[in-house]
């Protein structure tokens, strides 16, 4: 086994986000653990919260993905990590690996690699909470000599006070020090949008820190991300980030309308330079946003494997020309993969073209996500459309 990786994808909710570390959060958390079989190798193993759909990881293995070397944590109290770390037999049977990955460094994956005498595949876990941190980005983009948008980081309880001061110039973004997935930002649009953000600041920690600014006309979010290593530090992939209009994140497009801007690439390695000098390693990916005039601006960094790290690494192994990745469909928490291809019918994945679940639906989460292949964006996105319109109707009828 020396030299294969173990890959835990444990997900510390407190970690991203007011509010979203309570038990049946963190157990929702917990089941995206079973994603990481996407990112695995024959040789590797993967540990998981629970028992694994066969059906989905029979049809993953088929296409050539993954792995079948599945280990269950037992269960117990806490999140995946401790019910790992607490169960004797199952470190035993991992010892000798040689390398450790998670979803983003933490304690619990640095004692995990003690334990199991391994390489961890992860930033200090000091390293990855300040880059977690909105305020911390800026410093990060003076060093990297990047453009940046005008921004106030204040404390919590003047928040209201910067937004009052700052919409006499137009409409106002807030975004939370923690936030994931548009979890912990608000918009202040002309008069509109002011309770819900007091309501998200009284949620809030009282010495959280905040970043408030204009509000730009965006275009286009791109997300470049790289893996950082030993090896040196290589380009994943670009894609472009799919947002309603709250700016919850709902998924991602590939390839990016941005792939080929050498303008994107020279600031994305710029920052990526800083990181890796200050001991990045892992997966991480840069969010920025191109306004309709044409400016591009770096809004975020995010230390850890993203979303649509999967759809990208499953895109480049199955050899495919575009996919579009859609995040949170409406599912009865049932339905498992047989029943999941027979509502998508021809439209599942095969010779390049269909669709293929990122993750199925479960207790904690009535919802799916799905990445939809094909030879070009346009035809992905018909196939999306078709897709998410079976399910949610398919899922209806069920219901009634």
């Amino acid at each position: 086994m020396s030299g294969a990786r173990v890959l835990v994808h444990a997900i510390e909710g407190a970690a991203l986000g007011d509010g979203i570390g309570d038990s049946l959060a963190q157990a929702s958390l917990d089941a995206l653990s079973r994603r990481a079989v996407l990112l695995a190798d024959e040789a590797d193993t993967v540990v998981v919260d629970g028992a694994m759909d066969p059906g989905w990881l029979g049809f993953v293995r088929s296409l050539g993905l993954g792995t079948d070397r599945i280990e269950v944590a037992r269960d117990g109290d806490g999140g995946l990590m401790d019910r790992v770390l607490g169960d004797a037999a199952l470190l035993e049977r991992l010892r000798g690996v040689g390398v450790v990955e998670g979803y983003m460094g933490s304690a619990g994956l640095a004692r995990l690699g003690a334990v199991l005498g391994a390489r961890v595949m992860s930033a200090e876990v000091g390293l990855v909470d300040r880059l977690n941190l909105k305020s911390s980005l800026p410093g990060v983009l003076e060093r990297a000599g990047v453009p940046t948008i005008e921004s106030a980081i204040v404390a919590r309880d003047a928040v209201m006070a910067c937004v009052a001061s700052m919409r006499s110039g137009g409409d106002v973004i807030v975004r939370a020090d923690v936030s994931i997935g548009g979890f912990g930002v608000w918009m202040i649009r002309g008069g509109e949008g002011i309770e819900v953000l007091e309501r998200g600041l009284a949620r809030s920690m009282a010495d959280r820190l905040f970043t408030v600014q204009r509000l730009l006309d965006v275009d286009c979010s791109p997300n470049v991300q790289y893996r950082c290593g030993e090896g040196g530090t290589a380009l994943v992939g670009v894609s472009d980030q799919r947002m309603t209009a709250e700016l919850a994140f709902v998924g991602n497009t590939w390839p990016s309308v941005m792939g080929g801007d050498a303008g994107l690439r020279e600031q994305s390695d710029r920052i990526v330079g800083v990181l890796v000098e200050d001991g990045y390693v892992g997966y991480v990916g840069i969010d920025f946003i191109r306004t309709r005039g044409g400016e591009v601006f770096p809004i975020e960094i995010n230390p850890r494997v993203n979303t649509s790290t999967f759809a990208i690494k499953v895109a480049r192994r199955l050899g495919v020309g575009a996919f579009v990745l859609a995040t949170g469909v409406r599912v009865d928490p049932g339905l498992c993969f047989e029943g999941f291809a027979r509502l998508v019918g021809d439209d599942l994945y095969a010779g390049g073209v269909g669709v293929v679940p990122m993750t199925l639906a479960h207790a904690h989460r009535s919802a799916m996500d799905v990445m939809v292949f094909g030879d070009t964006l346009k035809q992905a996105q018909g196939i999306a459309e078709r897709v998410t319109g079976a399910i949610e109707e398919g899922c209806a009828c069920a219901e009634g």
